[in-house]
């Protein structure tokens, strides 16, 4: 307007368009809800605004964003990753907003499902629960399929792992049956044979595709391992690290102290626990019965140390992952046809790569361990590094013997 006369006279006009978001959208929609693993999400807002818009995403019941960011465009998205709900935590409901004139305002929300397993650092993979019953192999592999894309069984080597993690899942909620496990591994000598693993004392072997056992399915979360990890010590010796000063394993998995002696007890005792760190033996010193392995490893002066011990059920089955020999790489198979063949070993490196290390012997028997039986005390456990498979057998006769030592 301008004033003329002593009255204003319209020059021209125009519409101020006022600033407001006039749409908001989450995709993929979280509503149907979604699994513990980690999941992004696009926010979108539509509208005019000047600056940027911030946008989370929170627990239910909560003020601290789970993941922020900020919109700078009307109908350009915002990626939000929701971070893996961790276990124990029970399932979430996740809520999505956007901030607008100091307030926080609901864009869309979902439930987020727990997961149930303790495994914590990331070990490279999530686990659902035990199937509610048992099935063929042919029938398992539909069944972690049926979960949705990436779910498969774990390989013969990831067994063992988490064998070897089992304390940690023992009385929680995500504790194993004490029964058989099916793997994703075909048997080397007879592919109608798959291996599998029985969670009540680490009895693997491999049985007819047609035996029934039950499921525990993994996925694969993109995630780099970093326990174990294999460590070349100043003086040569080859050291199994679990857990160091920057993370590692649960305690629960460990020994509580230091062992310069052999730990005798059974599968189901402490004693069947593992080092934070341990020195593998790099020579073969040959067979002789378990109670001759306890005493050699006992009194052992080699690689300039004097308080070797003979290792664990758990402690050798982890050797035989790391590749005590070079045929642990056939529990890498991955026979069922989801992800890749062979799978990600559980350690980038091998101990039958490392220079001056002797491979354990090629024995179907296996080698010695520390650990009896506990369902026949003049048996104890062995560990066989021909394919893998492990044992309960007579105390007086002869296998191979391996030494470890801790190095707290």
């Amino acid at each position: 307007y301008r004033l003329s006369g002593g009255e204003w006279t319209d020059i021209d006009q125009g519409i101020q368009k006022a600033f407001e978001i006039s749409a908001a959208a989450v995709s993929p929609d979280p509503s149907g809800g979604f699994s513990g693993s980690a999941k992004t999400f696009t926010v979108t807002l539509t509208g005019i605004w000047e600056g940027s818009v911030p946008v989370r995403a929170i627990a239910e019941g909560s003020s601290s964003a789970l993941v922020s960011g900020a919109a700078t465009a009307s109908g350009t998205g915002v990626q939000l990753t929701v971070p893996k709900n961790s276990y124990p935590n029970p399932a979430r409901t996740v809520v999505f907003q956007y901030q607008w004139e100091g307030t926080w305002r609901e864009i869309d929300r979902g439930v987020q499902q727990a997961l149930s397993s303790p495994l914590t650092p990331d070990f490279g993979f999530d686990i659902l629960p035990t199937s509610n019953y048992k099935m063929t192999w042919s029938e398992a592999i539909t069944y972690c399929k049926n979960q949705g894309t990436g779910w498969r069984l774990p390989t013969q080597n990831e067994l063992f792992f988490l064998w070897c993690l089992n304390p940690l899942f023992d009385n929680t909620n995500a504790a194993f049956i004490d029964d058989s496990y099916w793997g994703a591994s075909t048997y080397v000598s007879n592919s109608s044979e798959k291996w599998s693993m029985n969670f009540f004392n680490g009895d693997a072997s491999a049985i007819s595709m047609y035996s029934q056992c039950y499921v525990r399915c993994i996925k694969e979360n993109g995630t780099q391992r970093q326990y174990p990890y294999l460590f070349a010590a100043t003086d040569g010796g080859i050291v199994v690290v679990l857990q160091d000063d920057k993370g590692g394993v649960d305690e629960s998995v460990l020994f509580s102290s230091r062992k310069t002696a052999s730990a005798t007890g059974n599968e189901q005792s402490s004693d069947n626990r593992m080092s934070r760190k341990f020195r593998v033996q790099k020579a073969d010193p040959g067979s002789t019965s378990w109670g001759g392995a306890v005493s050699y490893c006992d009194n052992l002066t080699e690689e300039g140390y004097s308080d070797w011990r003979l290792p664990s059920q758990r402690e050798l089955m982890l050797i035989w992952v790391l590749g005590g020999r070079s045929s642990s790489t056939y529990g890498n198979w991955n026979n069922t046809g989801v992800g890749s063949n062979p799978a990600p070993a559980i350690s980038s490196s091998y101990l039958y790569n490392v220079g001056g290390f002797t491979q354990f012997p090629y024995d179907y028997n296996g080698n010695r361990s520390a650990t009896p039986s506990s369902t026949n005390s003049n048996n104890a456990w062995l560990v066989g590094f021909d394919k893998g498979g492990t044992h309960a057998y007579g105390k007086n006769y002869n296998y191979p013997v391996r030494c470890v030592r801790d190095e707290w």
